[in-house]
C-alpha cells in the first residue's frame, strides 16, 4: 500500500511539473507573438536594432524552457 501511495504522490508531482512546463512554454510563446506583431509594425528604418534584440529575447525565453525541461527529472525525484 506504501508504494502505491508513492506513485500516486510521484505521478501527481509529475503532473505538477509538466502542467507548469506548458504554461510556461505557451507564456514565452505568446510573449514572443506579441513582440513579433510589433516588429512587423516597425519602419525599416527602426528594425536594425529591434530584430536584435527580438532574437535576444527568443534565445532567453527558448532557453529558459529547455533550462526547465532539462531540470525536470531532478524537480520530479526531489
Amino acid at each position: 500500500m506504501e508504494s502505491y501511495i508513492k506513485i500516486l504522490d510521484k505521478k501527481q508531482k509529475l503532473r505538477e511539473v509538466y502542467e507548469k512546463l506548458e504554461l510556461i512554454s505557451g507564456i514565452a510563446q505568446k510573449v514572443i507573438s506579441i513582440e513579433e506583431k510589433r516588429f512587423g509594425k516597425l519602419h525599416k528604418d527602426f528594425r536594425q536594432k529591434a530584430e536584435i534584440a527580438l532574437e535576444e529575447l527568443r534565445a532567453k525565453l527558448n532557453a529558459t524552457v529547455n533550462e526547465y525541461r532539462i531540470n525536470l527529472p531532478r524537480v520530479i525525484e526531489s
